[in-house]
């Protein structure tokens, strides 16, 4: 299926738009026009007004005198049908269904669904939906959303049977520095499936990660199919919801999703090379991962730090995750003994002691790249002294320690951004390398150049473990496939 117009169309018709942003088709309205989309191709429709937002609005999409690929359903669900008579007449190929009031509901809405998506397809156009919350596309600047939750532009994309979901898993991850090419919310899934979006992202040039939030699936053997195609090609990241007894209940009254158990779709993962995240925060951490970094070649893990307390917590965290910790070489520990204090660790973990804070910003970076070079280790977890944040928000928050602040945490600041800007070209050595910061707050310029430029940054041993550890089992699954 060519799902180009779709994602890339010559004409929007935004239909039950309104002035009023507190409404669905206002709300949707605006969140294209904030996106940036083309407003020469963006078209209101709505039977009571002439313009909308500043652009002439036309009482029925038929009166539109230009091209329309694509239609945007912001009407109530009894209207629908007409609207996609009106829609077919026009030979619109693709609309995007809001309304809900469908299979979601029961029967009755059962009957009408099948209605409609036999009255599009006879006349040969192709329906999301319906009950989803619309569709990205930053190539074209396309943001027809429930909401004005436009995300940064790069390489991922995303399905989600969730719209709330979907949208917000870019809010988070645009946060977070990571960019996005497409995303569907795909709703009910009346006509068009989580598998065609996925087959059409995994050859789509533009998207490098595939994310996806699936509720419960219609054809099993051709998600296997397909997720297996993906997997080969780019990294696939998948949240399963309703994999419990409750869960389950609550998927078929959201979506209409028949949903599965827990071990049936761990096996489907495995099998196919599936990336599982836990949740939202998982999806997002994940995604920054495999987004950043290079695959491991392997499961040995060096861990830099100047708190062995956090070197220690790393290894078990590692541990925990399936990875190693590895001794570091003759030669690696030797050289390492020249440039720290003799009560340094002697070992990986490196407890580089207090000449890891007060010490110079060269030598951290020359550790880091001793560890990063040495032939027993595959990815680097580094504990970086970023405070700059920290003392902001602790120094500069209280009265009493205002005046010492002054000057101090701008100094720090500058410092810290020197070192960062020397720090990625520790990337050359093409080794996953994980910033760890306990400080928490993200709102360090130093932590947002590191994102910027391809190091991801955790708060949490855990998080920093876990990624590395779905990273190695994704490099695992491409070499068995290799092999076969």
């Amino acid at each position: 299926m060519d799902l180009k117009p779709l994602f890339e169309p010559d004409g929007v018709a935004i239909i039950g738009a309104s002035n009023n942003p507190g409404k669905v088709g206002g709300m949707t309205m605006l969140s294209t026009l904030i996106g940036g989309f083309n407003i020469n191709n963006l078209y209101p429709v709505n039977y009571n007004e002439d313009e909308i937002f500043g652009l002439k609005s036309y009482k029925n999409v038929k009166d539109i005198p230009y091209n329309v690929d694509l239609a945007i359903f912001c009407v109530p669900a009894f209207s629908v049908k007409n609207v996609i008579e009106d829609c077919v007449a026009k030979r619109v190929k693709f609309g995007v269904i809001i309304s809900a009031g469908f299979s979601e509901i029961g029967e009755k809405g059962r009957i009408m669904e099948k209605e409609i998506v036999k009255t599009a397809n006879n006349g040969g156009m192709r329906i999301i939906g319906p009950n989803c919350m619309g569709i990205s596309s930053s190539k074209v600047h396309l943001h027809a959303l429930m909401n004005m939750l436009v995300p940064n532009e790069g390489g991922i994309s995303i399905v989600s049977q969730s719209g709330t979901i979907g949208s917000f898993t870019m809010a988070n991850g645009s946060i977070e520095r990571l960019g996005f090419s497409k995303f569907a919310s795909s709703g009910d899934e009346a006509d068009i499936h989580t598998e065609d979006l996925i087959e059409y992202m995994t050859d789509d040039d533009d998207t490098r990660v595939i994310l996806a939030f699936i509720e419960g699936l219609r054809d099993g053997k051709r998600f296997l199919k397909i997720a297996k195609k993906a997997c080969e090609k780019k990294p696939f990241i998948v949240v399963k919801g309703g994999i419990t007894e409750e869960g389950a209940k609550a998927a078929s009254s959201h979506t209409g999703s028949m949903a599965g158990s827990s071990s049936i779709y761990s096996a489907l993962f495995k099998q196919t090379g599936i990336i599982s995240a836990t949740d939202v925060d998982d999806l997002v951490n994940l995604a920054k991962g495999f987004y950043m970094l290079p695959l491991p070649k392997g499961r040995g893990v060096g861990i830099v730090s100047a708190w062995g307390g956090i070197g220690v917590l790393t290894a078990d965290a590692c541990a925990r995750e399936g990875l190693k910790v590895p001794s570091l070489s003759k030669e690696t520990i030797d050289s390492l003994n020249e440039l720290l204090p003799p009560f340094w660790s002697r070992q990986n973990p490196v407890d580089m002691t207090a000449a890891g804070i007060y010490g110079s910003w060269d030598l951290f970076i020359d550790v880091n790249k001793l560890v990063l070079t040495d032939k027993n280790i595959d990815a680097v977890i580094c504990m970086i002294p970023l405070f700059t944040s920290l003392y902001r928000d602790v120094l500069e928050g209280k009265d009493e320690t205002k005046h010492y602040a002054e000057g101090l945490v701008d100094f720090i600041e500058d410092t810290e951004s020197e070192f960062v800007k020397s720090f990625v070209r520790l990337k050359e050595y093409n080794k996953p390398l994980i910033v760890l910061n306990i400080a928490r707050r993200l709102e360090s310029k130093s932590v947002t150049y590191l994102e910027k430029n391809g190091i991801p940054f955790y708060s949490s041993s855990m998080d920093a473990a876990h990624v590395l550890s779905k990273m190695v089992q994704y490099k695992e699954y491409l070499d068995r496939s290799n092999e076969e």
